[in-house]
């Protein structure tokens, strides 16, 4: 196995796993997917779903807006920082967007980002030709702490 080295940002080095990240981490590192079971017929059977005609005397807006969003993994890294330990962390990027339904439907807003995360302490913004993944620190190097850090950063947008 191969690791990618990124240029020094600062004190600090980048080792890029070349590894697919949708496929997990190269090393058995405790960079696990969790899985878990979805419930589908919580709100009614599954055999009953269908559109809701609004009942009688029921107010039905004059607007409904739809806010959607992505996040994507781009890689795992480690994060080697003098003095420290190494750090595992993430880069990924995130897009959210509204669009405004009334007599037509209309893009109201896209916001697109890009992050490095992890706890390295001495983290900073990564420069690529692409764009700029900024810095966030997060409380720990786990793979559920990395992803919610990317899912907060979307969300405050």
């Amino acid at each position: 196995m191969s690791m990618t080295t990124v240029p020094r940002a600062g004190a600090m080095r980048f080792f890029v796993d070349p590894w697919d990240p949708n496929y997990g981490a190269s090393l058995e590192a405790d960079m696990t997917s969790t899985t878990g079971a979805v419930t589908i017929d919580v709100e009614r059977p599954l055999a009953e779903w269908a559109p809701i005609t609004p009942g009688p005397g029921t107010r039905v807006p004059d607007c409904v807006v739809f806010v959607d969003g992505v996040r994507r993994l781009e890689a795992r890294t480690w994060i080697d920082a003098d003095p420290g330990p190494t750090q595992a962390g993430i880069f990924a990027s995130y897009a959210a967007g509204a669009v405004r339904c009334d007599t037509a439907a209309k893009i109201a807003e896209v916001v697109v980002g890009r992050g490095v995360y992890s706890p390295a302490p001495a983290l900073v913004d990564v420069e690529t030709r692409h764009g700029t993944f900024q810095a966030h620190r997060t409380t720990d190097e786990t793979p559920e702490t990395l992803m919610y850090s990317v899912h907060a950063q979307m969300s405050e947008c």
